[in-house]
């Protein structure tokens, strides 16, 4: 239906999910 907001919505969660991966990296080392 809206693709755009779509790919926005996939772009959002790809770069949550980075930076938690990378802030969970950094909390470890």
């Amino acid at each position: 239906m809206h693709k755009s907001i779509f790919a926005i919505g996939k772009l959002l969660i790809y770069a949550a999910n980075k930076i938690v991966y990378n802030y969970e990296d950094y909390v470890v080392s």
